[in-house]
């Protein structure tokens, strides 16, 4: 029986955005069989005046659930009538699929993949557990299927919802930020492997001319909001999932030294004060979504 391709886009207040992409899935070779639209809103102004095709749901939150809580929604949804074999397909509403082949290229490495890989896409990282950092994969191992730790979102991660139902669905409480790499690391936990494709991943890097550049995934500014998150949600990934020690470097560079980044690079203390705000929240394992000025 040929897997069914369940996809969830989880939207916040942006209607024109969320129906450009969903022309955009519209167009692909491949198309995913059911959608599941997870509307943040509760008021449903991006969801409230859009057609309702057939293989198309739309759940509205009672509250903003953040990308992670959203995630969570539209899977327990699919797990309700989707086989084990089934996919799901997660794709962000502002980052409609690249080319018409998108889909296809990531259901081809789950093709041909064995029962112990969970999930595939199109670009992938690791992750350093005794650093409690990201890291890019080194550009001399991008050849063939390669294992990676997680695929960020935008890169079209497609999980076996038998996978799903073994460890369970995204982390609600972590809200925003990193809750792909939690949930790529409870995979890997669990047996499981995450798989991109090596060749196309090095030939994406040289269009872009980002081949050769350094291990560690490459900082961009954030506002004080994400830096929050991005620093008490990493801490608390490094509790779950790092080695000794990685805890204490993980609040090391999530806090007082992106701190110190902040106000060097950006003279912001905002960004200064969340960062050292957000690691002590997730050093007190204080999760779910908070609000950041």
């Amino acid at each position: 029986m040929t897997p069914r391709i369940h996809s969830i886009v989880v939207t916040y207040r942006r209607p024109t955005v969320l129906r450009a992409t969903l022309a955009a899935i519209d167009a692909q070779q491949v198309r995913p069989d059911h959608i599941v639209v997870v509307d943040n809103d509760s008021a449903g102004e991006a969801t409230s005046d859009l057609d309702e095709p057939e293989n198309v749901t739309y759940l509205r939150a009672a509250e903003n659930l953040g990308p992670a809580g959203g995630i969570a929604v539209g899977m327990h949804r699919v797990l309700e009538n989707a086989d084990d074999e089934d996919l799901v397909l997660l794709i962000d509403d502002d980052d409609p699929p690249p080319s018409s082949d998108s889909i296809a290229r990531v259901l081809a490495i789950m093709a041909d993949a064995g029962p112990d890989v969970a999930a595939a896409g199109l670009v992938g990282a690791r992750f350093d557990r005794r650093r409690a950092l990201t890291r890019r994969v080194p550009d001399r191992e991008l050849v063939g299927r390669v294992d990676v730790d997680y695929i960020a979102g935008g890169q079209f991660p497609m999980y076996r919802v038998g996978a799903i139902r073994d460890v369970g669905v995204f982390d609600a409480q972590l809200f925003f930020g990193f809750e792909e790499l939690e949930f790529g690391l409870r995979l890997r936990s669990a047996g499981y492997r995450l798989l991109v494709d090596g060749d196309a991943m090095l030939a994406l890097r040289r269009a872009h001319g980002r081949t050769g550049i350094g291990a560690r995934a490459q900082a961009t500014p954030r506002p004080p909001w994400r830096r929050y998150y991005s620093s008490r949600n990493i801490v608390e990934i490094s509790r779950r999932y790092g080695l000794r020690g990685a805890v204490v470097l993980s609040v090391l560079h999530a806090g007082p030294m992106a701190a110190v980044r902040g106000l060097l690079r950006f003279r912001d203390t905002r960004l200064a004060a969340a960062a050292l705000r957000g690691t002590a929240d997730g050093v007190r394992g204080r999760l779910g979504r908070v609000d950041v000025p």
